[in-house]
């Protein structure tokens, strides 16, 4: 809708991750506008009726243009020259926020209904934003560390009912922490009785991949000396953040980490542990990618464009080439 010059109505729509001005001359309805960003005003001469506007933030139009100019100076805002009616506005930079917190059912997650005991709700009812019924339950986080998968981000519990997470993936569960404290780990944990909010951790074991260029296999599933893997990057692939790789002596194809948080080992040190480029590019790349991925599609796992996650221990890096 940002460069509608005649009024145009939208009504019911999510308008998520816009850039620069969402929308101008228009009517909103009933929206869900989050995660946009804008250089200047994210709405321009529009009115809002009973929107939610959530998590949207402001960059700097001068960046590596006039670096001394601060975003503190910058005129930045939500809306210009705007009408407002019955609409949540919260989490935004700026300071046009409303002033008491909205209650989201998970704001972390994306999940921008209504609890029933937000300051917006009467009689199971929203009075503000774009998702008319409240919510009544209880609602149960979960988070993980290590390689393993959770089956559901959080959960939406009715008083007295109970809810499962199940693990997977080939990281075996460790143990849980529920509300901080340690629960024995299984392959799945099951909350009874619910009767009030509660966080799940769950935290998988790491696992120490091994790797054999002369009597590996890729078939294997490379989790002992005597099951190796044959290629180094099959290895690497395998892995996830808090593993190992442990590489036996050999000459290995180059690879690339997406600066995962790993340490890839040799056994017996660079006289006989060999990385070899052959002349054709870098022997490891150990962040980022060589070329950006397609816009819409998710980085892959593990993707952080900065930072020094992955170790390299005891390898000699061989007919390497750069630009």
């Amino acid at each position: 809708a940002g460069a509608c010059e005649d009024r145009v109505t939208l009504r019911g729509f999510s308008i998520c991750g816009g850039f620069d001005c969402v929308a101008r001359n228009a009517n909103l309805d009933k929206c869900l506008i989050a995660g946009c960003s804008s250089g200047d005003c994210l709405f321009s001469n529009c009115e809002l009726t009973s929107c939610t506007v959530v998590g949207n933030t402001f960059y700097n139009v001068w960046q590596g243009i006039d670096d001394d100019v601060p975003l503190s100076e910058i005129d930045y805002r939500l809306f210009d020259e705007c009408k407002l009616t019955d609409c949540i506005v919260w989490g935004n930079d700026g300071d046009e926020n409303d002033s008491e917190d909205p209650v989201f059912i998970a704001e972390r997650f994306g999940d921008y209904r209504l609890r029933v005991v937000s300051p917006w709700v009467k009689d199971g009812r929203a009075m503000r934003g774009c998702f008319g019924e409240a919510v009544d339950g209880f609602v149960i986080t979960a988070t993980k560390e290590g390689g393993g998968q959770v089956d559901k981000e959080y959960a939406v519990v009715s008083g007295g009912s109970s809810v499962t997470f199940a693990a997977s993936g080939i990281h075996p569960v460790d143990h849980y922490e529920v509300n901080g404290a340690y629960a024995d780990g299984a392959p799945s944990y099951t909350f009874t009785n619910v009767r009030s909010d509660a966080t799940l951790k769950v935290v998988f074991k790491r696992l120490v991949f091994y790797v054999n260029e002369k009597s590996g296999d890729d078939g294997n599933d490379g989790l002992s000396s005597g099951n190796a893997l044959k290629t180094l990057q099959v290895a690497i692939d395998m892995s996830r953040d808090g593993d190992e790789v442990v590489v036996a002596d050999g000459v290995y194809e180059p690879i690339c980490t997406l600066n995962r948080r790993i340490v890839i080992r040799s056994v017996n040190g660079p006289e006989n542990t060999v990385i070899d480029a052959r002349g054709m590019g870098a022997c490891a790349m150990l962040g980022g990618l060589e070329e950006f991925p397609e816009e819409g599609k998710p980085l892959p796992y593990g993707m952080d464009w900065m930072g020094t996650n992955t170790c390299l221990r005891g390898f000699a890096l061989r007919g390497g080439y750069s630009m």
